[in-house]
């Protein structure tokens, strides 16, 4: 979605990526993957209060093995 993408371009922090509260879905999901393997600095990403269901997590699951540096997780209030 454009809300992703702009908030993904306007991060400050290469460490935190918090995308809270932007409406998110399963299907911003694959995008945020992309970014987060090509920005493997990522170590906490905020989700919390979207709309990311049990299918765009085990998305993000799949995905770990190539984010060695992804500590935290928040998925509060999806």
């Amino acid at each position: 979605s454009m809300t992703l993408e702009k908030s993904l371009s306007q991060t400050n922090d290469p460490k935190l990526l918090a995308l809270t509260n932007l409406d998110l879905t399963d299907k911003d999901i694959p995008l945020l993957i992309r970014h987060l393997e090509t920005n493997p600095s990522c170590t906490t990403l905020d989700l919390s209060t979207n709309h990311v269901t049990a299918t765009g997590v085990n998305l993000i699951a799949q995905t770990l093995r190539s984010i060695p540096t992804l500590r935290e997780l928040n998925l509060r209030s999806n």
